[in-house]
């Protein structure tokens, strides 16, 4: 091999794993953002945001099996009493379904990621990662609302 060439590398590996030697400077905040982000199950928060419009018309179809109505379709006209019964049952409850699993759901950073650092890291990160998750959260159940008024819509345009 060629002297100058194994100089080159070796200049080349040492320079590339000097630079990894520094501490690098780690901002709680983007960390609390990333990890927020990747723990966070998004299709979780997805359904339970179209679960909200789509409550009422499972409820009303739990109606329909619950009267065992004899007719070929489901919902012909307007619905029965056990059919808006249903509908009304389940619609309430996915009203509240969503706000309250996003207030009243904990929020906890994982404490390994946690150890060794400083309380005033530990406060940030924390205070960030509370902020982040909840934004999520509103974001993927917002967007899955959206999806199932779409869904809930054809649905309803089919049924009637």
């Amino acid at each position: 091999m060629n002297r100058s060439v194994a100089i080159l590398m070796i200049g080349v590996l040492f320079f590339n794993i000097s630079i990894n030697c520094f501490p690098q400077v780690i901002d709680p905040v983007n960390q609390a953002k990333a990890d927020a982000s990747a723990d966070m199950s998004q299709s979780n928060w997805f359904l339970l945001g179209a679960f909200l419009p789509l409550s009422p018309i499972i409820g009303c179809l739990a109606g329909s099996a619950v009267n065992n109505t004899s007719s070929g379709s489901l919902i012909i006209g307007l619905p029965n009493d056990t059919q808006f019964g249903g509908a009304i049952t389940l619609g309430l409850t996915g009203c509240l379904v969503l706000p309250l699993s996003i207030s009243k759901m904990p929020i906890r950073p994982s404490p390994e990621k946690l150890l060794g650092k400083s309380p005033e890291y530990i406060r940030t990160y924390s205070k960030t990662y509370r902020e982040e998750t909840k934004k999520l959260r509103e974001n993927w159940g917002i967007r899955g609302i959206a999806c199932g008024t779409g869904v809930a819509c054809l649905l309803t345009l089919g049924f009637f």
